[in-house]
């Protein structure tokens, strides 16, 4: 073959290999907004539930579920390679994976089946924050809940994983398809209590299928058949409940023996009794503290994020949030300050904001009186 036919040869398998190349970005690209799509909103609420960032269990499910493709996540809805473990009574999936029996054979393994994907993604976030495994994962939890590089690497030092490249593969996965965004985004999923009418609809009145118009609820309704059924947890120690997207505030009342106005004095968040909670959305059934425990003292402000839904997503109310950083109420603070959660800080570190009027605090003092409640 002469220097042409051989030139003409390489770059044939050259751009059939590039073309290979773009082909194949393009088929992930599309997996992963799939992906993203489907899943993107449990992540966040279990981020506001939890504590887990939303970048990182959405890498976690990517990853492990070969994008929601593996037999384990298409059959079993496992997309976290969660194996059954002693206690599990639920439905199973056996496949090969790393145990091995006392000759050193490899054996079947067991899987958690779950009835939907939905199930998965709560196990997940239930498994890391078990307290039994608090001296494995524990520490993880005091890191910020959007620092998702040392949650990567926490992960791993943890042994979630035994792959030492798991990190950088996870952050590789955050960075090229921007999942840190969702981070931030969790703070949609929690009403704000500002009185900016912007604010309001897109935070509040489009976070629920409707804030006005559902149904009153009657002893034998669907809409309170739902409200009994809603799962419940617990933050800042406090009873809570998460919002399914079809029970109403009034309905969550009646379901858990409260009065609809109570609620609305514990949730700052709801405008009224007819307001539905979207799924996940936290819903508070006792009076909010007035500080977090020492274990989460401090929260970094980040875009998107009003004082209303940091005080909700701590559990702390609303008017001790804006005392104990001695911000006057109405007023927002600036993305990247720090609000401290758990004692009042000193007028000197005192973080700053932007006053309902649109004045920047770095402009001069305002004049702000301590919370004698708070001392």
């Amino acid at each position: 073959m002469n220097k042409l036919g051989i030139i003409f040869k390489l770059f044939t398998l050259l751009l059939i290999t590039q073309v290979g190349n773009a082909s194949f970005s393009q088929v992930e690209f599309e997996l992963a907004d799939r992906y993203i799509a489907n899943h993107s909103g449990i992540a966040i609420s279990e981020m506001a539930r939890t504590g887990v960032p939303a970048s990182i269990k959405l890498a976690q499910g990517m990853l492990e579920s070969d994008w929601g493709r593996s037999d384990l996540a298409t059959v079993a809805n496992n997309h976290f390679g969660i194996k059954c473990g002693g206690k599990w009574t639920g439905e199973t999936f056996y496949k090969s994976d790393d145990d091995k029996d006392r000759h050193g054979n490899t054996i079947e393994s067991c899987f958690r089946s779950f009835n939907s994907t939905y199930d998965s993604f709560i196990a997940h976030s239930d498994f890391l924050a078990d307290p039994k495994k608090s001296h494995r994962y524990g520490f993880l939890f005091q890191l910020e809940a959007t620092d998702y590089k040392k949650w990567a690497k926490g992960l791993r030092k943890a042994g979630y994983a035994t792959d030492p490249k798991y990190p950088n593969k996870l952050i590789q996965i955050i960075e090229k398809y921007n999942l840190h965004k969702f981070d931030v985004e969790g703070g949609r999923q929690l009403a704000s209590g500002n009185s900016n009418e912007k604010v309001l609809r897109t935070v509040v009145l489009d976070s629920g299928p409707s804030s006005t118009t559902a149904a009153a609820a009657t002893n034998d309704s669907p809409e309170l058949n739902s409200a009994e059924s809603l799962r419940t947890g617990k933050v800042n120690s406090l009873k809570v409940v998460y919002g399914d997207g079809m029970a109403s505030i009034k309905s969550i009342a009646e379901a858990n023996r409260r009065k609809a106005n109570q609620l609305l004095r514990f949730n700052e968040v709801f405008p009224d009794e007819n307001y539905v909670p979207k799924k996940g959305m936290v819903v508070f059934l006792q009076r909010k503290k007035t500080m977090t425990n020492r274990k989460k003292t401090h929260h970094v402000v980040y875009e998107g994020e009003t004082m209303a839904f940091i005080a909700h997503q701590y559990g702390i109310k609303l008017k001790s949030l804006y005392s104990k950083n001695r911000i006057p109420e109405g007023a927002e603070p600036v993305v990247g300050e720090k609000l401290n959660l758990y004692r009042q800080v000193s007028s000197s570190r005192r973080p700053k904001f932007i006053d309902q009027f649109g004045h920047d605090s770095s402009e001069g003092e305002l004049l702000f009186l301590d919370d004698p409640d708070l001392r």
